[in-house]
């Protein structure tokens, strides 16, 4: 369908401007996982850089097992880092990698508000006073 239009107006814009194309959704897809997964790699080598001081020779530690999948451990880390949010890597690198395949960024949502702890069904100390458990706690 082609646009229309009218005699001193601007041209209107198609219903399906703006909205990224299957491949495209594809590809930012691909992008973000991929940019997760460098930061990940990332957080796993640190962690390993990390542990490479620490004393084998405590009376608490795996010995040669612990040592052989110390590895695995790291890994298992970031991976939960990143899954919580990260250290903030990923992002940039998906923002770059978007850039390179000539993509705009699309907008990051926003985060909902955390609820305070009234909402979350914990009354504040002004709401507790004169209550026994309130009355004990002071005394």
């Amino acid at each position: 369908m082609s646009d229309i239009a009218a005699p001193g107006l601007p041209p209107t814009q198609s219903l399906t401007a703006g909205i990224p194309t299957l491949p495209e959704t594809a590809t930012r897809q691909k992008i973000t996982q991929t940019a997760k997964t460098f930061e990940q790699t990332f957080l796993s080598q640190m962690l390993g850089s990390m542990f490479e001081g620490v004393n084998d020779n405590s009376a608490f530690t795996g010995g040669a097992g612990e040592k052989a999948f110390r590895s695995f451990l790291n890994d298992a880390m970031a991976k939960e880092m990143v899954a919580k949010g990260g250290i903030g890597l990923a992002r940039p690198v998906e923002l770059e990698m978007l850039r390179l395949q000539g993509l705009s960024p699309l907008p990051t949502p926003t985060p909902s508000p955390t609820p305070t702890p009234s909402a979350a069904g914990v009354a504040p100390a002004a709401a507790r006073l004169g209550t026994a458990a309130y009355d004990k706690r002071k005394a």
